[in-house]
């Protein structure tokens, strides 16, 4: 794979997950390479080791970063993962952050 084709299904792939995290505030809502923050209804350290136990590397709490709200999620997206990757991961945050 050549780096546009790269760069492209990574801004795709990142765009595709933030349009199935209605139920979490997305915070730099404008067009994203692969990296974007999102703001769950739960504090995201907790929601990081909800789905680690799962299986799922979730993504950075930005208080860790020190930046941010306690429930500020950096989430990243990369050309590996397929929409079945990123769907599951996305009902799993929910659930996770949800509950």
């Amino acid at each position: 794979q050549g780096f546009l084709e790269v760069a492209t299904q990574c801004h795709a792939k990142s765009e595709y997950l933030k349009s199935k995290l209605g139920f979490a505030e997305i915070l730099n809502d404008s067009p994203t390479f692969n990296e974007f923050v999102v703001r769950l209804p739960k504090n995201a350290r907790d929601v990081v080791q909800i789905l680690a136990a799962k299986g799922f590397q979730a993504g950075i709490p930005m208080i860790d970063l020190n930046r941010g709200d306690a429930n500020d999620l950096l989430i990243a997206v990369t050309e590996k993962r397929n929409r079945y990757d990123l769907d599951a991961f996305a009902d799993a945050l929910k659930n996770a952050s949800c509950s």
